[in-house]
């Protein structure tokens, strides 16, 4: 089977030429205002899963996601490119199927597959239809990270008892406590004869409990560590009956909840002595060994570099030479 690429090395300001509205809006909440990708003096609302037409700034404001509303240029966040997200190698472009970027020092040019042709984003090549079949209708939290604000509630679109959330554009992902399911339209996990799946998935509702966090969250709208786990944690959010209810989530494989930070980092920026083999990792760096001891997490097994490269980078998963001070292993 051929396969070819087809580079055109244009550098682009913004990464989609159309996007699916309704399917953002869908997993939002109402109320909830979202950046259009292609235009950062741009803004659509969502009601009861539906968007709005596109509202726009004037005399050269732009909309800012975390404020939701329209500030001077220099106060806004507007994220138009997917190389923020990975600021080396090939993306597939979310509304094309025959479409690319190809991202350089967190720049990114776009490419054009051949007509018929799709990009393949597992092997990064273009194929035919009947090498790669695209659907194009799968809904990328990271990139919508990079349009919502921080703390909003989205539906998992896989799961309707599932969520995630984003905290400096990286999405964290939860589930609600037993007996309940997610409500898109409201945020909230409601019981499961008061919330319409629609598409979402109901076959992995989970019966099982979750761990409980050792002390009490008395604070709506604060995440917690779940006191067991490196990447584990609790948001907590008011009820509406005049009470709380504990949410638990992970974060996802490359990164383990902060409590000092309320949120989730880059494992090695992380203090943390619990199970540090979490996620498709197979070498952890050991907790306040100077960054000099690793552990194999197949066969639990703990051993120190050598005296030619004495440092041990998790982030690498090798050996070193240059000292490092990660506050996961100093």
């Amino acid at each position: 089977m051929k396969h070819f690429l087809l580079l055109l090395c244009l550098t682009v300001p913004t990464i989609y030429g159309s996007f699916n509205v309704s399917q953002i809006c869908e997993v939002l909440s109402n109320g909830v205002k979202f950046q259009d990708p292609s235009n950062c003096s741009q803004w659509y609302d969502c009601t009861d899963g539906v968007a709005s037409q596109p509202s726009s700034c004037v005399n050269g404001t732009y909309f800012d996601k975390h404020n939701q509303t329209c500030v001077s240029q220099s106060e806004a966040t507007c994220n138009q490119d997917l190389c923020t997200i990975q600021t080396n190698g090939f993306i597939a472009d979310p509304t094309s199927c025959s479409t690319y970027f190809y991202c350089s020092n967190g720049k990114s040019n776009r490419g054009v597959c051949a007509k018929d042709y799709n990009f393949n984003p597992i092997q990064q090549v273009c194929s035919s239809p009947l090498a790669y079949e695209c659907t194009n209708n799968t809904l990328d939290y990271e990139q919508l990270c990079l349009l919502i604000p921080d703390n909003i509630f989205i539906a998992d679109t896989d799961d309707c008892q599932g969520w995630y959330t984003c905290k400096k554009n990286i999405p964290s992902k939860g589930q609600c406590p037993p007996g309940y399911l997610f409500d898109a339209t409201t945020a909230f996990c409601n019981f499961t004869d008061n919330v319409n799946c629609g598409n979402r998935s109901t076959t992995s509702i989970t019966t099982v409990q979750t761990p409980k966090p050792a002390g009490e969250c008395s604070t709506p709208g604060t995440y917690i560590s779940d006191n067991k786990t490196c990447n584990g944690f609790y948001y907590c959010y008011d009820d509406g009956n005049n009470g709380s209810m504990l949410l638990f989530g992970e974060c996802n494989d490359e990164y383990f909840f902060d409590a000092a930070k309320g949120g989730c980092a880059n494992r090695t920026q992380v203090d943390c002595t619990y199970n540090r083999c979490v996620g498709d990792v197979q070498w952890v760096s050991v907790a306040h060994s100077e960054c000099k001891a690793y552990h194999k997490c197949a066969n639990n097994y703990t051993g120190y570099c050598g005296e030619d490269y004495p440092y041990f980078d998790e982030n690498t998963q090798q050996c070193i030479k240059t000292k490092i001070d990660y506050p996961s292993c100093v």
